[in-house]
């Protein structure tokens, strides 16, 4: 599945949703994000959490070293390599969240 300029609003509500739930204790109903986007109905919200996590493999785990990888990577394509940010670690039990300060 490409990401074009029609469906990247799609793309992110589904991924912001799916993040969301990963992150947060009580994240916010689907009924919710469907009254918010306007043009997605519940059922099709629904199903494109599934057909996102499927593609995903249901792996919503970032292992550190795929985020390093990834973090290196983008930011050579973007520009600023990671050598521009001052990074922070922070732990909180097994998770590890890593933290971005651009230092220019």
């Amino acid at each position: 599945v490409g990401i074009t300029e029609k469906n990247i609003r799609t793309f992110v509500t589904v991924g912001m949703l799916v993040a969301a739930k990963v992150a947060e204790d009580i994240p916010l109903s689907n009924s919710y994000w469907a009254s918010v986007c306007d043009d997605m109905s519940l059922e099709k919200l629904n199903t494109l959490e599934m057909v996102f996590c499927g593609l995903l493999d249901f792996e919503l785990f970032v292992k550190e070293s795929e985020y390093e990888k990834v973090l290196v990577e983008g930011a050579a394509a973007t520009g600023p390599t990671s050598r521009d940010y001052k990074r922070t670690l922070h732990k909180q039990g097994d998770l590890k969240i890593w933290e971005l300060d651009a230092l220019i």
